[in-house]
């Protein structure tokens, strides 16, 4: 098995949710729940990235929901890398048709504080660079 050749995993989840995974399509959701529970049994160090897409998983709920799944299913969860939703894939997937949704810099700051209450102690912002910059000077990272 690969895991056993790994110091740590990149786990990409855009959905916990068995029914929101099956209209998204790609790997089937059973194939999803084997692997988390290869990592799961391995211990190995993970870091949970997640696409948040404007109007589908932007909400605190949904970052609870996911959150509340990895805690009960990964042991060791290092930290969370919120990736910012690109607009430009060629996938048929009802995701990409949100082109023209954008965060504010209120709702990355809401997500990620969300996150760190919910005990991931690194959350890491993926995206625009002025995004990124007001959310360290908001956390004294200057």
């Amino acid at each position: 098995k690969a895991i056993e050749l790994v110091d740590g995993v990149l786990l990409h989840i855009l959905t916990v949710d068995e029914s929101e995974w099956r209209e998204l399509g790609g790997m089937s959701y059973e194939s999803f729940l084997r692997n988390v529970y290869h990592l799961k049994v391995s211990s190995k160090p993970v870091c949970i990235r997640m696409p948040v897409i404007p109007g589908y998983t932007d909400s605190i709920q949904k970052v609870r929901s996911l959150l509340g799944f990895v805690k009960e299913n990964i042991p060791l969860v290092l930290e969370m890398d919120l990736r910012v939703y690109t607009p430009n894939s060629r996938f048929s997937s009802p995701m990409f048709k949100l082109k023209e949704k954008t965060l504010t810099t209120e709702q990355i700051l809401e997500l990620c504080e969300a996150i760190k209450k919910l005990g991931i102690e690194k959350v890491h912002w993926r995206g625009s660079a002025r995004k990124i910059t007001e959310y360290h000077k908001m956390n004294g990272k200057d």
